[in-house]
């Protein structure tokens, strides 16, 4: 068996104790995964930023901004998954460009 996938979740998820917000089954689906893990990206920023991102393959996202400087020099991210509507929070000619599956 190889690495764990790592999965990181922007801070705009949880509450100010740090609990998951949305409604249904939540990390707990994440949890029954053997082959993966998770963590809260523990500050929230406005513009995702490189040192936020390190160490991840994907990251679920909300509200912060996606753009060409947020993945500068990162070659692990695979995937970027966006809660909410549309593609207006993300560069998507530069994730595309690099490879990043949305």
């Amino acid at each position: 068996m190889g690495r764990k996938a790592k999965i990181g979740l922007t801070r705009d998820y949880f509450d100010e104790k740090g609990k998951l917000w949305i409604p249904g089954p939540g990390l707990k689906l994440l949890d029954d995964m053997p082959d993966v893990e998770y963590q809260m990206i523990p500050e929230f920023r406005r513009e995702i930023t490189p040192d936020q991102i390190e160490g991840f393959d994907m990251v679920v996202t909300f509200r912060p901004l996606w753009t060409k400087q947020s993945i500068a020099g990162n070659d692990q991210l695979i995937s970027i998954h966006r809660g909410g509507v549309g593609y207006e929070r993300l560069d998507v000619p530069a994730l595309t460009d690099e490879g990043i599956m949305l």
